[in-house]
């Protein structure tokens, strides 16, 4: 495959042989030009990378593969003329195929001389590098895309090499550690870390590399980083791994948890400080149910006997009693009818602590117009409004106690209205159902609203209005130990309204 002219008859065997060698490059476009830069030979490989034929392009200028751009400046003719003065000329740049079309070609240009020195022409081989170029291209914008993130990132960011050698650190992490990059690159990664903990960081760090054990990438990691002048500091780190030519490397996403530490033991101490109070106050309650019941069921007696005897003399011995002492007897007979009623109560609200909540889907409807019927008083004008109402989850019986109590409550404070109103509404919300109880009756000052739901708090004199001051104490337990919540609104002579919400545990749902 020799130039025109420089053929040797002795060579020809020699030159059959390299035709077929060169034959069977096909990755490799290798042709010859003669000492003016013209095509002089053409190999498969050449046609493949370029798309010219041999009839194409033998005897075209070796120019027509270089862009426009590059034949206006003289290119081609100075690679030639480099590689007559030196030998060789190499370089990368774009270069046409047939039809216009670039690709980024790495060439080298070797100058053919004969014997007595004279230039025969030139051997040039092409490659194309067209997909190693982008890959280039695109692992530099990824380096220069990781670079932007990590000079803004707030988090510290390393990088090592799989030698553990710190390979770049961001603003973020030299802040962190007190170190700038220059004293930092190119010392071990367990250099961040207290002295006492290198060694079996740099132990783990190995095994990592040598086996690819991954059980600690992706995790977060609790260690403990150092600053130059010793001070230690807690940090969070989540360790990552990639292909580096080969060989794997590895960055660290660094946060300085301090705060978040201080934090926490904050939040375990005030933990451990509520569970103390409410431990104390379970112990407390406790003892003051068995209280409240012991001394509840221990009056029982005493207050039969009271009563019993009370009975006896007026039903004994009646006759033998004036109308002063008659009187006296039966103020005795009803005040320990209205301790029986306060010792029910107690006993009630004890019991509520201890006894385990029954729950089911309430028909909170029929619940209140039951209630309504038992409270209704018929020598009284009074109107119940009760529409239909959500339903809701509960325990039926104290619910029903909620309602006895909160309608009674309406019944008895409108004693002095000659026509009682009596609403009963309910609204079912997206995680509660609100309900209430609104009267016309007497209303109370607001001012002592805080006082509506203690034991024993009245806000009318008993004079007035009789009870036993548990009811309201009662229904907010309930519905306390329901999850819910209960207030009361009211101002004097214009009523009040009552309402109480227990939680939803279903999807919405009608009357």
């Amino acid at each position: 495959m020799g130039l025109p002219g420089h053929e040797p008859s002795s060579r020809v065997g020699e030159e059959e042989r390299l035709r077929v060698f060169l034959d069977a490059i096909r990755d490799y476009a290798i042709f010859m030009l003669d000492a003016r830069g013209f095509v002089a030979s053409w190999s498969p490989g050449a046609k493949a990378l370029k798309g010219y034929d041999d009839a194409e392009i033998i005897g075209k200028h070796f120019s027509v593969f270089y862009p426009a751009e590059d034949v206006a400046r003289g290119k081609p003719e100075e690679e030639l003329r480099v590689a007559a003065a030196t030998g060789r000329y190499e370089d990368e740049g774009w270069r046409l195929r047939k039809g216009g079309s670039p690709f980024w070609a790495h060439a080298v240009i070797t100058a053919v001389r004969a014997a007595d020195g004279s230039l025969i022409g030139f051997v040039k081989v092409t490659r194309d590098l067209t997909q190693r170029r982008r890959i280039e291209e695109a692992r530099r914008a990824e380096e220069a895309k990781f670079r932007a993130l990590a000079e803004t990132a707030a988090d510290a960011i390393v990088t090592a090499d799989d030698r553990g050698t710190i390979t770049f650190v961001n603003p973020a992490a030299t802040a962190m550690f007190g170190r700038p990059a220059a004293e930092v690159v190119g010392l071990p990664l367990t250099v961040l870390m207290p002295e006492r903990f290198r060694e079996a960081h740099g132990v783990s760090f190995a095994r990592v590399v040598e086996t690819g054990e991954g059980r600690l990438i992706g995790k977060r990691l609790e260690l403990v980083g150092v600053r130059p002048d010793g001070a230690e500091f807690p940090i969070e780190m989540v360790l990552s791994t990639w292909d580096a030519g080969g060989r794997p490397a590895f960055g660290a996403i660094i946060r300085d948890v301090t705060e978040r530490k201080r934090v926490e033991g904050e939040l375990r101490d005030l933990v451990r400080r509520v569970e103390e109070r409410s431990r104390r106050l379970e112990e407390a309650n406790a003892d003051l149910d068995g209280f409240t019941y012991s001394v509840s069921h221990d009056l029982r007696a005493p207050l039969r006997a009271i009563d019993g005897f009370a009975r006896v003399l007026l039903e004994d011995h009646g006759a033998r009693l004036d109308d002063e002492g008659k009187r006296v007897a039966q103020i005795i007979c009803k005040n320990v009818g209205k301790m029986g009623e306060l010792i029910d109560d107690l006993l009630s609200f004890a019991k509520l602590g201890r006894e385990r909540l029954n729950v089911s889907r309430l028909d909170m409807t029929a619940l209140v117009r039951g209630a309504a019927e038992e409270v209704h008083d018929p020598s009284r004008s009074i109107e119940f409004r009760i529409p239909e109402v959500p339903r809701a989850e509960g325990d039926a019986a104290l619910i029903r106690q909620v309602w006895l109590n909160l309608l009674g409550n309406a019944v008895k404070y409108t004693r002095p209205r000659a026509r009682a109103v009596i609403d009963v509404r309910g609204e079912a919300r997206e995680r509660e159902v609100v309900y209430s109880v609104e009267d016309n009756g007497v209303g109370f000052d607001p001012q002592f609203q805080n006082k509506l739901f203690g034991v024993f708090e009245r806000l009318h004199a008993a004079s007035e209005f009789e009870g036993t001051g548990v009811g309201l104490a009662l229904v907010q337990r309930i519905v306390r130990r329901h999850g819910g919540w209960v207030k009361g609104e009211g101002r004097p002579g214009e009523g009040a309204t009552f309402s109480f919400a227990l939680p939803r545990r279903d999807g919405p749902d009608g009357p």
